[in-house]
């Protein structure tokens, strides 16, 4: 690292003996102060690079227990020394109040989606049960003119079988109606024939009596004068 103009050389450079190496990948925070100097080097001689401010992120590259300094690289690459003792291992307070804060909106804005989603299936679930009341109605109304139709379907049965009995006894009355006007006819024409036999027969004996009676009264009138 570069060190600040005036500075001996020998005090810029830390030794490997000095430094002690952590894991690549570990992560620190800045700690609650209001702002933290990032140098070049492990020291106050060392010029300030940036400030850090609390909550910040940063990458250890390397520790110094002696000095109680630690190098590390910023979010954005940059890279210094920071007083070991500014860092934590965790996100600050307000950090984790910060991500608290985010994580409860994001929490709300997913009970809130939730809350909707449920509305809607609520809402779906309404309509569906409705709708299944009126099928069910329909189903219902159906049902009836069915029942109502078989009814009628066995009234019209049994008003066809009615219809056909009556038709057949129509039917045995007619010939049975002809049957007895023939002979009332055959009966009526030989009644007619034996009066007007028996008027013939009258009329003939009236004309034979009408021819004796002259002879008759001639003879009895010879009679009496001889």
């Amino acid at each position: 690292m570069a060190a600040n103009t005036g500075a001996p050389a020998a005090n810029t450079t830390v030794t490997q003996a000095q430094a002690v190496v952590t894991p690549s990948g570990s992560v620190r925070y800045v700690t609650d102060q209001f702002k933290v100097t990032l140098r070049q080097g492990a020291g106050l001689r060392y010029q300030i690079v940036r400030m850090l401010s609390t909550g910040d992120r940063l990458q250890v590259v390397q520790q110094d227990a002696q000095t109680g300094y630690t190098e590390v690289r910023t979010a954005d690459g940059t890279q210094g020394w920071v007083l070991t003792r500014y860092l934590m291992n965790h996100p600050t307070a307000r950090a984790q109040l910060d991500q608290a804060r985010q994580s409860l909106d994001q929490a709300d804005t997913k009970l809130k989606s939730v809350a909707d989603a449920l509305s809607q299936t609520q809402d779906a679930l309404k309509a569906k049960t409705q709708a299944e009341a009126d099928l069910q109605g329909r189903y219902d109304a159906l049902q009836k003119q069915y029942n109502n139709l078989r009814e009628t379907a066995k009234n019209a049965v049994a008003v066809a079988d009615e219809n056909r009995t009556l038709k057949q006894r129509t039917t045995t009355l007619s010939k049975r109606l002809s049957a007895v006007t023939s002979e009332n006819e055959t009966l009526k024409n030989t009644g007619l024939l034996r009066w007007f036999m028996a008027g013939g027969g009258v009329l003939l004996v009236g004309l034979v009596l009408g021819l004796l009676m002259p002879h008759l009264a001639r003879r009895r009138r010879d009679n009496w004068f001889s």
